[in-house]
């Protein structure tokens, strides 16, 4: 398990239309302090990553305007300096004006007031607030750490770990609390990919009928209607992604080798110390029959092609969707399959020193 905000795989989000539109606009004015005058924001449809607007803070202020909608997710990405990594605000864009009120650093965090469903994520925001910046602190301090210092990231690791199972719980507790909630439904599909798949039913039976007719609600149903729980020995279902020069890229492109299909996020700190563990052994074993496949579903592509340019990630990068992680049931990041020559998965979530001696056992020292 890893960060539900940052490094959780979305896995049915794109398959919601969203901005079921309505007639006139909004108006979606801020004030970020401490930002440089024309810093560039971009207004993004989170469902579908569309590209919305862009706008710029000028003496700490930044206005966009926006055609009103059934509630959608919005969100913000605030530009940072010198920084590989953008600010990000989501938020819910309803049928009524928003105000968002923030500081440089602290965006995730800003205070946002808007519609009814606003009113209900800053509700459920007082309550995991604690828990999420706890996360941020402690996955700051791995990220840091030096990549040879295994003890202290594997520590680390594990405490992070406990934080997000004990968000994970306070979220559940909300979804079927507030069953006739609206929100209910969007963190449920949300967590397709970090709860045990009786669960996600279980909650999705409690939700009133009105918000089982919501298009969030409607993606959880299909998504338990489509996922599966794979085993060893079932053939890996094929998918066709774009890599970083749009190229089309499928599983069939590497029939007869061994592959590890790694599932991960550029935000996910676990995944980035995975990578140089998946490069190393790369390099060991592709010229013996073994490839990696990894699979992002950022929702910022430059987020995805800084890591891969970063991490050295000489393998085939794709840009994933909801259908795929759907189809191998993957529940949190960084995950992984191994498949081998004829398709068959034979092994998964190998990771660390596991993922070594694994490929050790196949193709000798």
């Amino acid at each position: 398990m890893r960060n539900i905000l940052i490094c959780a795989f979305i896995l049915i989000h794109s398959l919601c239309s969203g901005d079921d539109i309505i007639k006139g606009e909004i108006n979606i004015s801020g004030t970020a302090l401490n930002y440089s005058d024309s810093s560039m924001l971009i207004l993004t449809n989170v469902d579908t990553h569309k590209h919305i607007d862009t706008a710029y803070i000028i003496n700490n202020s930044f206005n966009f305007t926006a055609p009103k909608s059934e509630p959608t997710g919005y969100g913000i990405f605030f530009r940072m300096e010198n920084q590989p990594r953008d600010e990000f605000l989501f938020f819910w864009k309803e049928n009524v004006d928003i105000s968002i009120k923030g500081i440089k650093g602290e965006m995730k965090y800003a205070n946002v007031e808007g519609g009814i469903v606003q009113s209900q994520q800053n509700n459920l925001n007082k309550v995991i607030k604690p828990l999420s910046m706890h996360f941020d602190s402690i996955n700051a301090i791995s990220n840091a750490c030096d990549v040879k210092d295994t003890e202290k990231i594997n520590s680390l690791n594990l405490l992070l770990d406990t934080i997000v199972y004990k968000r994970i719980a306070l979220e559940a507790k909300y979804i079927m609390e507030n069953p006739n909630a609206f929100l209910s439904a969007s963190r449920l599909l949300s967590f397709t990919s970090l709860l045990p798949k009786d669960e996600i039913k279980s909650l999705y039976e409690n939700l009133s009928p009105k918000i089982k007719e919501s298009r969030y609600a409607k993606a959880v149903s299909d998504f338990l209607k489509l996922s599966k729980d794979l085993e060893i020995g079932d053939i890996a279902a094929d998918f066709l992604l774009p890599d970083l020069n749009g190229n089309k890229v499928g599983l069939k492109d590497f029939k007869g080798k061994f592959v590890l299909l790694a599932f991960w996020a550029a935000g996910c700190g676990p995944c980035r110390m995975e990578n140089k563990n998946l490069l190393a052994n790369y390099k060991l074993y592709n010229s013996r029959g073994f490839e990696i496949i990894s699979i992002s579903n950022d929702k910022n592509k430059k987020d995805w092609a800084y890591a891969t340019k970063k991490d050295s990630i000489i393998w085939a990068s794709l840009h994933g969707d909801a259908e795929v992680g759907a189809k191998y049931n993957v529940r949190f990041i960084p995950s992984n399959f191994l498949i081998d020559p004829t398709g068959k998965i034979i092994a998964v979530d190998l990771r660390g020193d596991k993922l070594g001696e694994k490929l050790k056992d196949i193709f000798g020292e």
